[in-house]
């Protein structure tokens, strides 16, 4: 008996080992391109050696980072790059994927791309402009990386963790009135093709519809940049003088100061402050992420994070802006408590600060401060106590009827919708649905300016839903021309119990609103149908801050209620 006990445990050991999983990264760094490209000269190399040494102490072992620099990272050196990482890869594996170099939007010639343009990272042998012998086809486009980014959650399957790193430019309509700026890592010149011009992107657009499908047997997966596509992203310099891209300074300064056991979550609100700090009010450029992010980093585990908010602005030291308002169900004079990034339970731990909000917008709020407070930026906002003025009977109740209330108007922007009822002879405009009934939901934009639109949902018995959740679904689902109509199939909804009256709160604005907050509220995904682990992925979100800029109480946001009836069978 002591014998076959013996035997098995070597056995289960020998099995630990021969499967235990791997970290493993490639680490793309172009910084000398080639002379006739177009492109200035970047501190790439820089952003090499920093991440190399910050993988080796996040226990990367040296013969699993490969780097690939300069003239060996021409597209086809980084496409194999990217087929011998997956080839090598197995399951449970965790891997990294870093870019440091020059990025630039491209005309889109599959049609995936609202704007009109992908967004692209240039290896060493892409040019700035077009030229008789030179089409893009040297641009790695986000369609062809999304490609290599599902093959890579699908070798490392569901206890796998994939991770990529982005530090290069998305240029936008914002920065487009400049030429090539030395220091910055993209340009404001599109590159501009004819849609005959080239083809390829036709094929690669299959890997891209492919990667939004949610399956049981791919790994979770998390995507930052350095740069939103309206921004162009500027290198750092150190005390010494040397300069690096402004995502892998940040996620140096953040790895090397930070527990190691913090989320993506946590790991990305420290990147964001770190940059904040670094360019010191004189750039404003905010990092972007997506995935699941309630993961612990290089672990591929899930960890708990109860809802918080973010600071998005300091005004003085006794007053800062919050990505939370009347949309999130906040009121004036609730009191907030702000602790350390990475905070998750704030009984066993001093607060930095204690607020009280005294100015409520739609998506932002006023908190004050009775003493001065510094470096408040960076921390997380626990709500302590929901001022309670007229006497609602439950905290749920108040927040749907704030919610209910909440109104906003704005020239140009106006986006309505229409739910469409699914199963029938036609595809029927309905205010009314039985409980079980499936439907989708249909925009249409009557104002005269283009908008991003987002939908809350407020249930017959005051439960709240973010029916666009931006971390899951496209945002480009959710970006609308004026005087356009789309059917937004990215998903299906079912009208289920409770019966009563149910209000869609359609939100538009010139930009992205962060109306994350509102999914603290959640307690139900039922309403979801055809949609493999939305439930679960509901559970699994983080807070967005997909803009900074100066706090603005209603402007330039327009609120459309459409109110449906939930009928039992």
């Amino acid at each position: 008996m002591h014998y076959l006990f013996t035997t098995i445990t070597i056995l289960l050991l020998t099995l630990q080992i021969l499967f235990a999983s791997e970290k493993r990264a490639l680490v793309v760094a172009v910084g000398n391109y080639h002379e006739h490209s177009g492109w200035s000269k970047l501190s790439a190399q820089n952003d090499a050696d920093l991440m190399f040494a910050l993988l080796e102490k996040q226990g990367f072992k040296p013969k699993n980072i490969a780097i690939l620099q300069d003239d060996n990272a021409t597209k086809k050196g980084i496409l194999k790059a990217l087929k011998d990482l997956i080839s090598q890869t197995q399951m449970g594996d965790i891997i990294l994927f870093h870019f440091s170099g020059h990025g630039q939007q491209i005309t889109d010639l599959n049609g995936d791309e609202l704007d009109g343009y992908d967004e692209a990272i240039i290896p060493y042998d892409a040019y700035l402009k077009p030229m008789s012998h030179y089409k893009g086809e040297n641009h790695i486009i986000d369609d062809e990386l999304n490609i290599y980014l599902h093959k890579l959650r699908k070798k490392t399957g569901p206890n796998g963790d994939v991770l990529f790193i982005l530090d290069a430019c998305h240029s936008g309509t914002a920065t487009r009135n400049t030429n090539h700026v030395e220091g910055y890592r993209g340009t404001p010149l599109r590159f501009e093709l004819e849609k005959n011009s080239i083809q390829t992107q036709k094929i690669e657009q299959q890997g891209y519809d492919e990667q939004t499908i949610n399956s049981p047997n791919l790994s979770p997966y998390v995507v930052i940049s350095a740069s939103g596509q309206n921004q162009l992203n500027k290198e750092i310099t150190d005390e010494q003088g040397n300069a690096y891209g402004s995502l892998s300074f940040a996620l140096s300064r953040t790895l090397s100061t930070t527990n190691q056991k913090i989320s993506y979550q946590a790991l990305f609100d420290n990147i964001r402050n770190e940059m904040c700090i670094a360019f010191r009010g004189k750039h404003f450029q905010t990092p972007q992420i997506e995935g699941n992010t309630r993961r612990l980093i290089f672990a591929g585990l899930q960890t708990t994070i109860p809802p918080y908010f973010s600071v998005l602005e300091q005004v003085n030291s006794k007053k800062i802006i919050i990505n939370g308002g009347s949309l999130s169900g906040l009121t004036e004079g609730s009191l907030i408590d702000f602790y350390p990034v990475g905070t998750t339970q704030q009984n066993n731990q001093t607060s930095i600060a204690k607020g009280i909000i005294s100015r409520v917008g739609l998506s932002k709020s006023e908190v004050k401060f009775d003493t001065a407070v510094e470096n408040i930026l960076g921390t997380w906002g626990f709500l302590k106590q929901l001022n309670n003025p007229e006497n609602y009977e439950s905290v749920s109740e108040m927040r749907a009827d704030v919610l209910r209330k909440a109104k906003s108007s704005a020239p140009n922007i106006q986006v309505e919708i229409e739910l469409i009822l699914l199963n029938s002879n036609k595809k029927r405009t309905s205010k009314t649905f039985k409980t079980g009934e499936q439907f989708q939901i249909k925009a249409i934009n009557k104002g005269s300016q283009k908008a991003f639109f987002q939908i809350i949902g407020i249930q017959p018995d005051n439960e709240i839903l973010l029916i666009t959740d931006l971390s899951i679904l496209s945002p480009n689902d959710f970006m609308i021309d004026a005087g356009d109509t789309i059917l937004i199939d990215a998903f299906t909804l079912t009208a289920c119990k409770p019966a009563g009256l149910e209000m869609y709160k359609v939100v538009a604005s010139k930009e992205q609103l962060d109306l994350s907050p509102i999914k603290t509220m959640q307690n139900s995904q039922k309403r979801f149908a055809n949609l493999p682990e939305f439930e679960q992925l509901l559970n699994d979100l983080f807070v967005h801050d997909r803009s900074a800029k100066t706090f603005r109480f209603e402007n330039d946001i327009n609120i459309f209620n459409y109110t449906f009836t939930v009928l039992e069978k």
